[in-house]
């Protein structure tokens, strides 16, 4: 099983296409946000379930850890087919975070599949930013919202496994460098979506990286 669909469709970059100083069509937009919703809450739906199954089994049984790592790495590989739409950021760190939680939490494999999968999960994370930057897509700020708090969750997440891999152990090499770029285009991708949703600077709960950050299940796939 794996997210290798996770998007079939690319987001075409607006500089790059024909503009229309026009009034915009709020309804042309808004069905094609439910198009590409339709492709993306399935997949999201599924991550959310497997999080959920993690968190509740992820001490009961060796064997159902070594399932959790096996998913990851299938999954984790065919994000290097996934889409570039911006509704997509949100569903992409939501499986880098799974997989960073069964890193951290699972149990049934030894240092080497621990350093493989981090290796995968960073070098996947490090995959949306080969996309050129990208804004949210509309003007849903409880959208933004969701996905500032996922990639701040995922900061955390990659800050608390950090010494897993920092260290050269032949044949393993240091993944600090790799770590560090991602934490560093994480947080720069957090301000620049603060920026979207707060111009001014009033109100940017999100823009340190080592902050802990408020629960918020709130996206367009709650609605």
């Amino acid at each position: 099983m794996s997210l290798s669909c996770l998007l079939a469709n690319s987001h075409l970059d607006p500089f790059y296409i024909k503009e229309e100083f026009a009034p915009t069509d709020k309804s042309a937009i808004t069905k094609r946000q439910q198009q590409v919703h339709d492709l993306i809450a399935p997949h999201f739906r599924l991550v959310q379930f497997l999080s959920s199954h993690f968190n509740a089994t992820r001490l009961s049984n060796p064997h159902t850890g070594r399932i959790f790592h096996r998913l990851m790495r299938v999954t984790l590989a065919a994000l290097r087919r996934s889409g570039s739409h911006p509704l997509a950021r949100e569903v992409h760190f939501h499986v880098i975070l799974l997989a960073l939680r069964v890193i951290s939490y699972g149990t049934g494999y030894d240092e080497k599949a621990r350093w493989e999968l981090k290796d995968q999960i960073l070098s996947a994370a490090l995959r949306w930013f080969n996309f050129p930057a990208r804004w949210s897509y509309g003007g849903n700020k409880l959208q933004v919202k969701a996905e500032v708090q996922v990639m701040s969750d995922v900061i955390l997440a990659v800050q608390a496994v950090a010494s897993m891999g920092s260290r050269i152990v032949t044949p393993m090499q240091s993944l600090q460098a790799k770590q560090d770029l991602l934490l560093h285009l994480l947080q720069n991708e957090i301000t620049r979506l603060n920026v979207w949703l707060s111009p001014l600077g009033q109100d940017t709960p999100h823009a340190t990286y080592g902050q802990q950050g408020k629960a918020n299940d709130v996206s367009i796939f709650s609605i």
